[in-house]
């Protein structure tokens, strides 16, 4: 998959786990920044032990929307 097929998949999963949680929709800039957070976290998580949690879906849920 694309770099922006994969942000739009992010995008839709991003956007449905804060509707979920009450928050608004994010707007473009903010779903990029969230999503290169979110390949950060996951890159430095595999030499350090930031968080078990390690699947985009639940970072999602539970370092972003369920805080």
């Amino acid at each position: 998959m694309t770099e922006q097929g994969t942000l739009t998949v992010f995008e839709e999963k991003i956007n449905k786990a804060f509707e979920a949680n009450g928050i608004r929709a994010l707007s473009g800039e903010e779903i990029r920044l969230f999503y290169r957070l979110t390949e950060q976290l996951l890159e430095a998580n595999r030499t350090m032990n930031l968080t078990a949690v390690t699947e985009t879906e639940d970072i999602l849920v539970k370092h972003y929307a369920d805080c």
